[in-house]
């Protein structure tokens, strides 16, 4: 994290070492002194974690320096190479057993994920003992329910057995018993930290952090995910976009936007450019947000959702005069065939046809349980691949909080992509 924590790799007496440093110059001693702290309290309470090696200062900042656990990987790499909810039980099940420790202790992780645990496939590790509190007697249970209801979010679609099995890990280590209030009351834990979690995810998909960066050059600013643009020369890359779509394979060339299939970094990418349209257009998005920005964020809701679309890869924004000028939305490219081909191709009888509306109908109804509805949703917008239907082109998509708004939109997307059906 530029300005704030850097983290190398290293050495110490022969010892394969993680060194941090602390730059940040107003909050770097705190940091560093919580973290140090944290990890002494840890060893206290004999809760496994990496050990203390050394400390000290230099002219970059405040170091720490912690053995490195070998072999070892976080609990969320290891669980993210499972796909069967029983296969993930077997890394769940130590992880449960690990908190309940952990708050036998009276040790509390405030941010609780999987990636906070490190596995060396016997013993797993406490991670980020800053973001820890520590108190004098066990954690009580209404805050160990709020705990494992955020742990549950990692698995809110298991069905309730495997779910009870999980809870009831806990349970027993903690010496109480698993009943229908406990495991109701965790449940809506894990609904309430679903939602200020995916919101959490979204603020951070704006800023640089762990899976995205966000650069600015004298008049185009854009966050970019690290995993396509590691490396590469980003203000460089900014004034070169109209060149480069210009070069790439023209899928649509319109008034308002222009749309190019591209490789970026061995990425098969779509980039689709939002072009002016004339001063009370920009002072308008200005106000409200580009529509790269906007899709961009919807992109990263509905991943989080489990709702299929094309990954958002990169959003740039350029500006005149402190107006925004155009905007370019950056996208994995999908494979496939659209919902009216696959439609218009197939025999009256044709079962594909038949499974095909079934998962769209099935897709929308998935938009609508999460306050979503598209306003546009051509059958051209929907791709059907390998998996299943893919959802394209998020710019009429609408997020609604009140439910009577929600009903009157999604009725009226229903209606409309049924009375298109009728139109093939």
């Amino acid at each position: 994290m530029p300005g704030r924590r850097s983290v190398y790799e290293g050495t110490y007496e022969g010892r394969p070492v993680i060194i941090k440093v602390f730059s940040s110059r107003l909050h770097g001693q705190r940091h560093f002194k919580r973290e140090v702290k944290g990890l002494e309290l840890l060893a206290q309470r004999n809760i496994p974690a990496p050990r203390l090696v050394m400390t000290g200062r230099n002219r970059d900042g405040w170091i720490l320096v912690v053995e490195k656990i070998e072999p070892a990987e976080d609990v969320l790499t290891v669980y993210n190479r499972m796909s069967e909810p029983t296969e993930t039980c077997s890394i769940l099940k130590p992880v449960f057993k690990q908190l309940a420790a952990m708050h036998t202790a009276g040790v509390l992780q405030k941010d609780l994920h999987l990636g906070n645990f490190l596995w060396d496939g016997e013993t797993l590790y406490a991670m980020d003992p800053a973001q820890m509190r520590f108190e004098s007697e066990p954690i009580n249970s209404s805050q160990s329910y709020c705990q494992l209801g955020n742990l549950a979010t990692m698995f809110w679609g298991y069905d309730r057995s495997l779910k009870t099995e999980l809870f009831d890990v806990y349970f027993k280590a903690r010496g109480w018993t698993l009943n229908n209030s406990a495991f109701d009351q965790i449940e809506k834990f894990a609904a309430t930290a679903r939602a200020h979690g995916l919101e959490h995810t979204l603020k951070k998909s704006l800023r640089t952090c762990t899976d995205f960066v966000r650069h600015t050059s004298a008049t185009k600013s854009g966050v970019y995910d690290r995993s396509v643009f590691e490396g590469q020369d980003l203000t460089a890359f900014m004034e070169k976009i109209d060149d480069i779509m210009e070069n790439g394979k023209i899928l649509k060339r319109g008034n308002s936007s222009l749309v190019s299939r591209i490789e970026l970094n061995g990425h098969d990418t779509v980039v689709k450019r939002y072009n002016h349209k004339g001063h009370l257009h920009s002072l308008r998005h200005t106000i409200k947000g580009s529509r790269a920005k906007k899709c961009w964020l919807l992109g990263h809701r509905l991943c989080r959702l489990d709702i299929p679309t094309a990954k958002p890869l990169a959003f740039i924004e350029q500006r005149k005069n402190g107006f925004l000028y155009q905007s370019c939305l950056i996208t994995e490219y999908v494979e496939g065939q659209t919902l009216y081909q696959l439609l218009k191709d197939a025999e009256a009888s044709d079962p594909s046809a038949k499974t095909a509306l079934e998962q769209s109908n099935q897709l929308i109804q998935k938009l609508v349980d999460n306050g979503l509805t598209h306003a546009d949703l051509k059958l051209s917008n929907i791709l059907f691949t390998k998996t299943g239907p893919v959802l394209i082109d998020l710019d009429s998509m609408h997020r609604h909080r009140m439910h009577f708004i929600l009903d009157f939109y999604a009725k009226k997307m229903i209606t409309k992509f049924h009375r298109r059906l009728e139109d093939i």
